[in-house]
């Protein structure tokens, strides 16, 4: 009887914190604006082929199971203006499953869920990052059964595998945890299947992110870039890109962070020492999180040479992995004191200082732009964008209108398909010459319209022979992006 009321008290409970949790990251999902690096992905997904986005994986830096996702909603007519919903739908099932699952405390699961892993960041902010924190709750619980459930455990690494460079050394040290265990698991036959299906997910990243002579990508790693880097300046530099993102302003938060889970390791390390009864299943942890730091710090050292805010949170989700399966095989009350003493540290950064600024002003002033282009061109406007990588975040907001337009990319002189990262433009393009440009492109056309895309609020106008200001955005933004509209008077 005891149970069941008990039973009762924690669903009241954990219904009531999940639904407050979705409630606010709607309500920030509504006062949220798109910025570049959220539409780059959904107009390569919305312009592209399947086959494409293979193809485009390796400028892109990241594997395609994401893009697939954009792919299949944007075909299922899902406007841009609410595509947040993805991410939220995501981390709502990860919310859940943390709450009713996790063996954490009710302090710790509310201050886990105030943390960067599921407070605004992931949920709001629509990228990949979602998908790799739905995909390593549903590892965690699987954890403790995944030798009855090789197949369904094999194939949650080969998603992983799909989803983000970053998180590649997680799913290579779940495949190297599986070998250890490879003929055990085989006694079964059907448990082949298991280590097929993520091997060939692995094979299948290498060949969609390998570099060739036609594709430049930001993975451009060789033996000399890694020795140049190979520097106290530089790998402090590269530490200090991912810690600073958890700084709130008022003492550095990420060096505390950085301090606490190194002491969360040495003392792991200590008690696997000590620990003979579980032995083995303390070694398997130990080479997936070791295998997945090693790859996270490796890549930010060695090949991004430094990480923004989302790319931290991965090394949160490493640690929630660590916590929570060293929690279930010894149960060290020690290890979630630390966990709580980190999410704490973050709280103010994560769940207070970010989403207020997105609530209060314009996350990167492209919606803004886009409203101001709706209300002012005609039906059938040709709109030119210079810098596609600033106006990504324009473009993915104009396919939604109900006008037929036009957007044209003169950087490249053909219209705007997607910005392709590595790429280099065409034709160079100055102000001087900028007019002359779009008549030639857009000659016999009557409504042309010029959207200019900088990073200061002072930088230099069009000068205004051909082309009259129209609008401009000046309230200060996040990302310190700021756009002018322009009519193209032709001759």
């Amino acid at each position: 009887m005891d149970n069941n009321r008990e039973k009762k008290r924690t669903i009241i409970i954990n219904s009531i914190i999940f639904a407050i949790y979705v409630l606010f990251q709607v309500f920030l999902a509504f006062h949220h604006e798109a910025w570049r690096d959220e539409s780059q992905a959904w107009i390569l997904a919305r312009n592209s082929s399947f086959s494409e986005i293979v193809g485009l994986c390796a400028s892109e830096g990241h594997p395609c199971l994401w893009f697939f996702v954009l792919k299949i909603c944007s075909l299922c007519g899902l406007s841009f203006y609410y595509f947040s919903a993805i991410s939220i739908i995501a981390m709502a099932v990860s919310a859940a499953l943390f709450l009713w699952k996790s063996p954490f405390s009710l302090l710790t699961k509310i201050c886990v869920l105030l943390s960067p892993i599921f407070f605004y960041y992931n949920p709001v902010i629509c990228r990949i990052y979602a998908l790799v924190v739905l995909l390593i709750v549903l590892v965690c619980i699987v954890w403790p059964k995944r030798r009855e459930n090789t197949i369904l455990y094999g194939f949650l690494v080969a998603l992983l595998l799909q989803t983000h460079i970053l998180i590649a050394g997680f799913a290579v040290g779940c495949l190297l945890e599986m070998m250890i265990h490879v003929k055990e698991a085989l006694k079964k036959k059907i448990n082949i299947i298991g280590y097929i299906i993520p091997f060939a997910s692995l094979i299948c990243m290498i060949l969609e992110l390998k570099q060739t002579g036609e594709t430049e990508t930001y993975l451009h790693v060789n033996l000399y870039s890694i020795l140049s880097r190979l520097r106290i300046k530089t790998l402090i530099g590269s530490i200090y890109s991912v810690t600073r993102r958890m700084d709130s302003g008022l003492f550095p938060i990420g060096i505390l962070f950085l301090l606490v889970c190194l002491i969360m390791v040495i003392v792991f390390i200590v008690s696997a020492k000590k620990c003979k009864q579980n032995h083995k299943d303390l070694r398997d942890i130990g080479v997936v999180f070791f295998s997945a730091v090693a790859c996270y710090w490796g890549i930010i050292i060695f090949v991004r040479s430094s990480a923004h805010i989302h790319m931290t949170i991965i090394l949160w989700l490493l640690l929630l992995f660590f916590v929570w399966t060293v929690l279930i095989t010894i149960k060290p009350k020690y290890l979630e004191i630390l966990f709580v003493i980190c999410c704490l540290l973050a709280i103010p950064q994560s769940a207070i200082k970010d989403p207020l600024m997105d609530v209060k002003g314009p996350f990167s002033g492209s919606l803004e732009i886009a409203q101001m282009v709706e209300e002012s061109v005609p039906d059938e406007s040709i709109i030119a964008m210079h810098n596609d990588m600033l106006c990504t975040s324009i473009a993915a907001y104009l396919y939604e209108s109900d006008k037929q337009l036009t957007i044209w990319d003169i950087d490249n002189g053909c219209e705007f398909k997607i910005h392709k990262w590595g790429r280099e433009n065409n034709r160079t393009i100055s102000n001087e010459n900028l007019y002359e440009v779009i008549l030639e492109d857009c000659g016999g056309k009557e409504n042309v319209f010029f959207v200019d895309g900088v990073e200061s609020i002072n930088a230099e106008l069009i000068p205004s022979d051909g082309m009259s200001l129209i609008g401009k955005n000046e309230e200060p933004n996040k990302w310190d992006e700021y756009y002018r509209l322009y009519k193209v008077e032709m001759e």
